[in-house]
């Protein structure tokens, strides 16, 4: 029967039975019923007190057309039932359950397959919230009540309504522990809830759900209860793009009216969840609180003639906290927080040595707030108990911040705790072949049980420190790792290790660049795998001045090869831009050891900084500067330091929104140069938008309305999973101080929150905008939402990402109102202006649409160029007329011909512009075929240089 179900999700949406607890609510049973006072509520003892009332159940969601019916033991657990007194009946509860299920199925099994879900619900306890039971007492509970339903001979298991990551975790332990004692690969299929905020109760995301549970490999993955459909929409298409599992949808009917009626009749519900169907989201469809066989046989009625789902493809390193961090290349490097490390960091050490955990944990928040992605943690003192210190730290850390967790440890009892506290997908650090295998053994079963990425230190019995010895050692661990501990090659991390190269020690000479080489060729072997350094070890011993430019310096190059994550001090780091050449022509001659002319590298390079104080204490003399100059220092350098003096000058020469648009915008676009250029990271950026940030909050009060009363309304947001703000601040300040009505939904908005915030304020205008590449295919399904919802309000776009190119071809054939794209905040002025004024909407309309005319792939029709045309060549007679004379050229002198771009673009080949000059890797029809990111990316930048040469020839 299990691969009989599997099958069957490949071939058809299947069907899942509807609400357990509103069939038994309709027959309106007493306390009598439920055995008496005491049991009255417990749904679960009707299998024992009234079993053919909940056969009869069962048979009227089969008779509706259901594949699947769930068992009645929602609430099977032992202390679930114990709230009632009944739980030494959990195996006789959940074991006359499935008896019945049973029963029910026999009796429908001709018509086709029919299969038996055993239901586990959350439980009444949270781990994450609300505390309450231990993770090892739950886990008992959970495989109790699943030993019981596997024995009673159930189809697969259905961990259901899911609250909280943690308790699945825990599920997860005790249903394995089940499984292998009874010698059964009982499948399991695994359903969260979000809530109305968009996140479960414990605050995660759909997508770091998704993460956290990948690796229980389970039969479908998807949503049930807390909402309607409606509510459901944003998550599960997102869910349906990352997940190589079947995707399952069962809604409540509706969120309940103030009378507790649920509102979505069979009809409306279908037809929302038909929309789904018809995206290709979702295999497996059914119904939660509120939903009857009714609902169902609908269901099953529209269903039948839709495709199933295809299961994702895309192969992606991805760890979790509350939040996902999706590692792609060249978006690094992804910075680890190095500092609540008691190995590395005395005030963290003596903080911990005195058992101040809640300060301790301030720690790692600040270095989120500093630019850290990911928080590195080591409690290991041979002083005290590691384990206790770590369950007291992860207690206070993981309240306070949202990022994932490095677990730095190679203590087995001691990961495991971790990976208890834990609801993301953490990282282990570190594994190594240091004694063969040993460490693999103890720590990589931990691992795939708590579903943890893993570093891998290049040791094996040495510490690798050439090149070529660092591959060597890593390829030896891939192969280990990936055939015979069955580890994914996107879950690995390989540690290169750095070596202080300044020490005079002569095995380290030049190690800095063995490491960067390194790096280099580990990528290049296995592309799918990450790469991380502990990148300060690289200065240890050097003068402190020398040690924050080294090791700027050192990280530079690591990220030019390849560099997926640095584990540095996200607060002092110093940009690459600030260091001088001579600076920068120290670090690399002591990085590469070179010996030129009797030079001594080491020697040169403390000379230089001992006396020196540190980049980032030098006061830079500014005052020879303009105004100007001096506000894109502030933005370029990231520093507030004379900030709002200099702006106070700056708007004696212009006004609030000139100082903005001119000297910071500036600025800001040199920030983005530098980026580019990979002279600057992340952190470092975000420093600048604090800047930018800073000075518009100073300048905004300084501004004047331009009239009394709004022009119109306009509704801002930042896109889900985008949290950066400062392009839609600027468009709001702008906007509010132009006459203009703001309603600002802040960032991470969901389409929900939009649509809900149109309905009731029904704007003129909804502004979008969001910096990430992902965001601006977020914008795709967002209109796709709006136009859903009946919205056809103009939506104006802008972002980093984004272009007219992919505004014009991807988000506005998916909306019935115009979409029009914003190269910038003052652009977006313009055309909301021409937008907002009755006598030139429609004009403007007209003419935008005109101008920017959707095409595809599919339908454009493309001019072929001559060279390459595949079409066989007709065989045919021909004819000579030699009366007519020879026609002679003007000239046979060498000519330079100019001729449009439009002209010559048909005879481009992709292949060779794209892959061959400009780096991309693939063929190029697969690439754009299947949507490559990378691919697309790229088309978007070259259309948007084809477009300004052609603007800049008319």
């Amino acid at each position: 029967m299990k691969n009989q179900l599997k099958q069957l999700l490949t071939k058809k949406i299947v069907i899942i039975d509807g609400a357990m607890g509103t069939a038994i609510q309709d027959y309106n049973l007493t306390a009598e019923d439920f055995g008496g006072e005491a049991y009255d509520g417990c749904n679960e003892y009707l299998v024992l007190t009234k079993p053919n009332i909940i056969q009869a159940i069962h048979e009227s969601y089969l008779k509706a057309g259901a594949d699947i019916i769930e068992t009645n033991t929602f609430g099977g657990t032992n202390f679930v039932l114990g709230e009632y007194g009944l739980e030494d009946k959990v195996k006789e509860i959940n074991t006359k359950a499935v008896e019945l299920a049973k029963a029910a199925c026999k009796k429908y099994a001709n018509e086709k397959p029919r299969f038996i879900a055993g239901a586990i619900g959350p439980t009444t306890k949270a781990l994450s919230v609300t505390g309450g039971i231990s993770f090892d007492n739950l886990s008992f509970s959970f495989y109790e009540q699943a030993k019981a339903l596997i024995e009673a001979g159930i189809d697969y298991l259905f961990l259901e309504t899911a609250l909280d990551t943690l308790n699945l975790k825990a599920a997860y332990i005790g249903i394995t522990k089940a499984r292998d004692e009874l010698k059964q690969d009982t499948p399991l299929a695994i359903s969260g809830t979000i809530e109305t905020m968009g996140t479960m109760l414990a605050g995660q995301s759909v997508e770091a759900f998704y993460t956290s549970v990948e690796h229980m490999n389970p039969l479908y993955i998807g949503l049930n209860c807390a909402t309607g459909p409606e509510f459901m929409r944003d998550h599960i298409r997102t869910l349906s793009q990352i997940s190589k599992f079947p995707v399952s949808v069962i809604p409540n009917a509706g969120i309940p009216d103030d009378e507790g009626n649920y509102i979505e009749t069979p009809e409306s519900l279908a037809r929302i969840l038909e929309s789904f169907m018809d995206e290709s989201w979702i295999n497996v469809i059914g119904g939660c609180c509120g939903t009857r066989p009714a609902h169902i046989k609908e269901l099953s009625k529209r269903s039948s003639t839709k495709k199933t789902r295809q299961p994702a493809t895309i192969k992606s390193s991805r760890i979790s906290g509350i939040e996902t961090l999706i590692m792609e290349d060249g978006d690094g490097p992804y910075i680890v927080g190095e500092r609540t490390n008691v190995i590395g960091s005395r005030k963290f050490k003596t903080m911990i040595e005195e058992e101040k955990f809640e300060e301790a944990a301030e720690i790692a928040r600040k270095q989120v707030k500093a630019g850290a992605h990911i928080i590195d943690i080591c409690l290991s003192n041979p002083d005290r108990d590691e384990k206790q210190d770590m369950i007291k730290f992860l207690d206070n850390v993981t309240k306070i911040t949202k990022a994932p967790i490095m677990i730095d440890s190679q203590v087995p009892e001691v990961v495991e705790e971790a990976f208890k506290r834990t609801q993301g997908k953490c990282i282990l650090n570190s594994v190594n072949l240091e004694e063969g295998e040993k460490s693999f053994q103890e720590l990589l079963p931990i691992v795939k049980r708590y579903g943890a990425s893993i570093v891998v230190g290049c040791i094996e019995g040495e510490m690798a420190v050439s090149a070529q010895e660092k591959l060597n050692v890593a390829s030896n661990s891939y192969d280990l790792l990936t055939k015979k501990y069955e580890i994914a090659e996107e879950d690995i991390m390989f540690d290169p290790l750095v070596f202080p190269c300044g020490t005079g020690d002569k095995n380290y000479f030049g190690s800095g660049k063995e490491t960067i080489e390194g790096v280099r060729l580990i990528k290049e072997k296995y592309p799918k795998t990450r790469t991380t350094l502990g990148i300060s070890n690289v200065s240890f011993g050097l003068p402190n001045a020398g040690r924050e430019v080294l090791n700027s310096v050192f990280l530079h190059h690591c990220v030019k090869a390849g560099l997926d994550t640095a584990i540095v001090n996200s607060e002092k780091l110093v940009r690459f831009s600030q260091i001088t050449d001579q600076e920068k022509q120290l670090c690399d001659d002591l990085l590469w050891y070179r010996t030129d002319n009797n030079n001594d590298p080491v020697a040169n390079f403390t000379a230089y900084f001992r006396d020196k104080q540190g980049v980032q204490k030098e006061k830079v003399d500014l005052s020879n500067l303009s105004v100007e100059k001096r506000l894109e220092h502030n933005i370029v350098e990231g520093t507030k330091e004379d900030l709002i003096q200099t702006l106070d000058e700056a708007l004696k020469k212009y006004t609030p929104l000139e100082v903005i648009n001119i000297p910071l915008m500036a600025g800001m676009d040199i920030v983005g140069k530098l980026f580019n250029n990979n002279e600057l990271i992340v952190a470092e950026v975000l420093q600048s938008a604090e800047v930018m940030k800073a000075a518009v909050a100073y300048l905004e009060p300084k501004m004047e309305k331009t009239e009394s009363s709004h022009k119109g309304t306009i509704l801002l947001a930042t896109v889900k999973g985008d949290v950066h703000d400062i392009g839609k601040n600027l468009v709001n300040i702008i906007l509010s101080n132009n006459g203009y009505k703001i309603i600002d939904l802040g960032i991470k908005c969901p389409p929900e929150t939009m649509i809900e915030a149109a309905l009731e304020h029904h704007p003129d205008i909804i502004g979008m905008s969001g910096l990430l590449v992902k965001s601006a295919q977020q914008m795709v399904g967002t209109v796709k939402d709006f136009k859903a919802a009946g919205i056809s309000t103009p939506v104006l776009v802008g972002g980093a990402a984004l272009t007219q190119t992919f505004t014009t071809n991807k988000i506005q054939p998916e909306y019935d109102g115009i979409v029009v794209y914003a190269k910038d905040a003052m652009n977006g002025l313009d055309l909301i202006n021409q937008l907002i004024d009755s006598e030139k909407k429609d004009s403007f309309i007209a003419n935008y649409r005109k101008t920017f005319q959707p095409s595809s792939n599919e339908n454009k029709e493309k001019k072929p160029c001559p060279c390459c045309s595949k079409k066989p060549i007709k065989q045919k007679n021909i004819s000579f007329n030699y009366d007519i004379k020879s026609i002679t050229a003007a000239t046979y002198k060498p000519q330079i011909i100019e001729q449009t771009v439009d002209t010559l673009w048909p005879y481009i080949n992709r292949q060779m512009l794209y892959g061959h000059h400009l780096g991309l890797k693939g063929n190029m029809k697969t690439l754009f075929e299947t949507n490559d990111p990378k691919a697309l990316k790229l088309d978007r930048q070259i259309q948007d240089v084809k477009t300004n040469i052609i603007n800049q020839n008319r």
